[in-house]
């Protein structure tokens, strides 16, 4: 096998782990921006009025 055949094999599996790499992230990107979302949601007072830290105790203690 010549280097450049090595060469081009060795470029194409990183091209193919970059790729998945990428993907990963964009994952992991979307997840942590619902988590975010769900956070803030928590944060915000209800409709009851509660401050967002007795929704958020509130939320602890349902079963």
């Amino acid at each position: 096998m010549s280097a450049t055949t090595e060469q081009d094999e060795a470029r194409a599996e990183l091209t193919i782990q970059s790729e998945s790499f990428i993907a990963d992230l964009h994952e992991f990107t979307e997840q942590a921006e619902a988590l975010i979302v769900a956070i803030q949601t928590l944060l915000e007072p209800n409709s009851d009025g509660d401050s967002p830290e007795h929704t958020a105790w509130r939320l602890s203690v349902r079963p």
